[in-house]
């Protein structure tokens, strides 16, 4: 329930500071239950919400939420074996890290032949026989 003004009591939320909450951008159930847990105090709350941005909106909602996450999960699983391939790899060329230049290293293969090591700066891409992969600043690996 939202309250039009006032002081708040019980479960009323001050509809300005719902509003100011909302101005900047959260959801109306998190921004109500984050005001309950700060006293109606916007600036504690704003702070309450992004330390509890993963909350559920509600206390009733984190059986759904577990549910919706079980299911995310199931997208993601593999029975596959955790085998993974050197896709690419990002390398820092320079004498710190204060000067210098990034290059990148990718795996690729044309119309379905063997795969190549293939060196992009800039404007200049070429294949390369021996990439620095020890060198890597990133590595970017794809499951087998």
């Amino acid at each position: 329930m939202v309250k039009k003004g006032g002081a708040s009591k019980g479960d009323e939320v001050p509809a300005e500071s719902l509003a100011m909450m909302q101005a900047m951008g959260f959801p109306d159930k998190k921004c109500i239950k984050a005001l309950k847990n700060c006293d109606m105090n916007v600036e504690r709350a704003t702070d309450w919400l992004f330390s509890h941005m993963d909350d559920p909106d509600s206390d009733g909602d984190s059986v759904m939420v577990n549910e919706e996450s079980k299911n995310e999960l199931e997208d993601y699983k593999c029975d596959r074996p955790g085998v993974y391939n050197l896709q690419s790899f990002i390398t820092h060329l320079g004498a710190s890290v204060h000067a210098g230049h990034y290059v990148c290293h990718i795996k690729k293969s044309e119309d379905g032949g063997p795969k190549k090591w293939v060196y992009y700066n800039d404007a200049k891409v070429a294949e390369t026989t021996e990439p620095p992969i020890g060198k890597g600043y990133l590595y970017f690996f794809e499951k087998a």
